[in-house]
């Protein structure tokens, strides 16, 4: 909020229109029981305040620091253009799963208009990275930055990959952020790509869309979240992370208006 409150008053207004508010009410255990959008975080049309202000006079809440130690620039070199480039989000010691996907997505004699990335953190033991970096020099296409490979990191995980394909395959007409134990059939992808009109093709975001889940508060469970980190009782309408399809000019708007949102 307090970026928003810093804004001159034309945009403070135009936000504050955008905006969908919401009534908030806390319980005796601190949880807001509706969730605000306006608190976190912002809900508006952020194509619309892209084209028009570009948040160009607002101190980003959420800069990606992070490193590249292994940076696959050349991925997308020899093409004029990428038809679809998938961010795979592995696991580090998942190398099987990772075999599969070079079987079938990344052969580049099929699908010659398919470029892939693996994106990771630091695994927590030595040995992996190691196999990582001797795995990587067999197959390239491998992405790692130097943030713990980790649960909670996946949002993390998933930035890093999509920042890179902004920056270093923009030419490519769509990204999928997928999990490595999701199998995608790439001929059939790529026929319902080449089926969707122009109009909807230039802002593409499809995936399996979510409505009233709520945050686990068991500590215990890998998806954890405790009131610190998301305070209300429901979590507001999203897609699964697992598989996601976007066009290039959605992924560019994504990756703009994640430093101007919370981390989570």
């Amino acid at each position: 909020m307090t970026a928003f409150l810093k804004r001159p008053k034309a945009k403070q207004q135009f936000l504050a229109n955008a905006i969908k508010k919401a009534g908030q009410k806390t319980d005796k255990n601190g949880t807001t029981t509706r969730f605000t959008p306006d608190k976190y975080p912002f809900n508006v049309n952020v194509t619309q305040i892209l084209r028009q202000y570009a948040f160009a006079d607002v101190t980003p809440i959420n800069v990606f620091h992070y490193r590249y130690i292994i940076n696959p620039n050349n991925t997308c070199s020899g093409l004029d253009a990428v038809r679809v480039y998938f961010v795979v989000k592995s696991t580090p010691h998942n190398s099987s799963k990772r075999d599969i996907i070079h079987d079938t997505c990344a052969d580049k004699n099929r699908f010659p208009s398919i470029r892939i990335i693996f994106s990771f953190g630091i695994p927590n033991k030595e040995e992996v990275l190691l196999d990582l970096q001797d795995e990587s020099a067999k197959y390239h296409g491998f992405s790692l930055v130097n943030y713990k490979d980790n649960h909670y990191n996946l949002t993390l995980k998933t930035v890093s990959g999509l920042k890179w394909a902004v920056t270093h395959c923009r030419r490519a007409m769509f990204v999928v952020s997928v999990v490595d134990d999701i199998y995608v059939a790439p001929d059939l992808l790529l026929k319902y790509l080449d089926n969707l009109p122009a109009w909807k093709a230039e802002t593409f975001f499809s995936g399996h869309r979510l409505t009233g889940t709520m945050p686990i508060r068991d500590p215990p469970s890998k998806w954890y979240t405790p009131k610190t980190e998301y305070t209300f009782k429901n979590y507001p309408h999203y897609i699964l992370g697992g598989f996601v399809i976007m066009s290039m000019s959605t992924v560019r708007n994504f990756t703009t208006a994640a430093m101007y949102t919370k981390l989570f």
